[in-house]
């Protein structure tokens, strides 16, 4: 496991984030934002309203530091 991810998600629930990010992705105006750089200043600012990582990411520690943002700026992380 790694480092950035404190639990295993469900498979259902896998799917219903997908699903949401799919939905966003296309019909959001633009209020996604992908990649660790856009996230982190999405969560610093706090304009981020939830947080989803993918639990696959190598190295793990490139995601480390956004739960602990996540966490201060009192949002919700997902991996």
């Amino acid at each position: 496991m790694s480092v950035h991810i404190a639990y295993e998600t469900p498979k259902d629930v896998q799917e219903q984030v997908y699903e949401m990010v799919k939905t966003l992705g296309k019909d959001g105006g633009g209020a996604l934002k992908k990649g660790a750089n856009e996230v982190t200043k999405a969560a610093e600012r706090g304009t981020a309203q939830m947080v989803v990582m993918a639990e696959n990411v190598n190295p793990g520690e490139l995601l480390a530091h956004i739960p602990m943002i996540c966490k201060e700026k009192k949002f919700h992380s997902s991996t």
